[in-house]
Formats: structure tokens, C-alpha cells, sequence
């Protein structure tokens, strides 16, 4: 499995009401009790096109959008047991540092205790 580049494309707005862009930023290092997620599978919500309209839920601009996916454990963070690099993984909105965890992104940082295992088309909530 290959490591998460350093650099990667995003999609966001930078400001309410402002438009959808593709833009780059670092590849986020997952910190104690965080792991980094490399990104297989990611949805695009109506919640993302509510909070770039309306700016609820955004914590700060520019704000990365995308909800719900699903990818593998790329890197743990310290004192992370229950997950380990490989581990495939469903993360969900407002899960995330930022709340929205599986972002369109190529890579993110997650919560352990708010990842969910994936197995065999399934997931299992391994901490909730």
C-alpha cells in the first residue's frame, strides 16, 4: 500500500455562498487518538451544498466539503489500539477534527473511537 502523498486535491469554498474549487493542501498527520483514513469512496451531501449556500456547520473557510466515505487506515496516531494501518474503515459526517470526516479529499484524520471497521460490505462499530 502506498503512503499518502504530502500534497493532496481537495474540494471546498472558501467563503458563504462562494463557489465549489478544486484546490491543494498537506495531507493531514493524524494526532494522538487519531487515525489517517486514505480516502476510496466519498459522497457529496445535501449538507454540503446547505452549509456552502448558508454557512452553518462550517468551522472555519475554507472549508472542505464532503460527507460520509469510506478507505483504508493509512497511519495511527498514538495510544490507537482498536485500529491498525490496513484496516478498512467507514467514517460519517461530523465525525472528523473538522466535522466533516470523510471530506472530498484523498486522505483525513479521524477519530479512532468514531471509525467504524469495514468488513465484507459491512461495518461494525468498533468503539460507539
Amino acid at each position: 500500500m502506498a503512503l499518502a502523498p504530502p500534497e493532496q486535491q481537495v474540494l471546498w469554498f472558501s467563503e458563504e455562498g462562494g463557489p465549489f474549487q478544486l484546490a491543494h493542501r498537506e495531507v493531514p498527520r493524524p494526532g494522538p487518538g487519531f487515525v489517517l483514513v486514505k480516502i476510496e469512496s466519498c459522497a457529496l451531501n445535501p449538507v454540503d451544498n446547505f452549509s456552502q449556500r448558508t454557512g452553518i456547520f462550517v468551522d472555519e473557510y475554507p472549508y472542505i466539503a464532503g460527507n460520509d466515505g469510506s478507505g483504508i487506515v493509512e497511519e495511527v496516531g498514538e495510544g490507537v489500539s482498536a485500529l491498525k494501518k490496513g484496516d478498512k474503515v467507514c467514517v460519517g459526517w461530523m465525525l472528523s477534527e473538522k466535522r466533516s470526516a470523510a471530506r472530498r479529499t484523498e486522505a483525513t484524520t479521524v477519530s479512532s473511537k468514531l471509525c467504524s471497521e469495514a468488513t465484507e460490505g459491512h461495518f461494525n462499530n468498533t468503539s460507539l
